[in-house]
């Protein structure tokens, strides 16, 4: 069970298999720390910034991911957020090239990493983040 405390603050899920993460997840009241990197993920589930989450997660760090497609359509919900690093490796791009319209609600988010994606330039939402001090 990855996922089985409500309370949990901190959640490390490094070099693993995992391909998608439980709807569950969203209702973490407490998870203010997630990072997630050498996985199969693909993609989150729409419920992952719908619930809890989105007021308690400051610290996210998903990369060195080479599966991971997209970020749900509400993922702007997440305001609490201060750090998101996205991102493959040297070795293993992600192919992510697109950012959620709602990011631009991230209004607390000023360290943003986005380094070894297809993106082929700055995605204009992130040019109206407020908080952005570090890209």
């Amino acid at each position: 069970i990855l996922f089985h405390h409500s309370q949990q603050t901190n959640r490390i899920l490094n070099y693993n298999a995992i391909r998608a993460l439980p709807d569950s997840m969203g209702s973490m009241t407490k998870l203010s720390y997630f990072e997630m990197t050498v996985s199969k993920l693909k993609t989150f589930p729409d419920t992952f910034a719908a619930g809890s989450l989105a007021n308690s997660l400051k610290w996210m760090r998903i990369s060195e991911d080479s599966n991971l497609t997209s970020l749900p359509s509400n993922f702007g919900s997440l305001t609490s957020l201060t750090y998101l690093q996205l991102g493959g490796s040297s070795d293993l791009y992600s192919p992510m090239n697109k950012l959620p319209d709602s990011f631009v609600n991230l209004k607390n988010l000023n360290t943003f990493s986005i380094g070894y994606n297809y993106f082929s330039s700055i995605p204009s939402v992130v040019t109206q983040l407020p908080s952005l001090v570090s890209l």
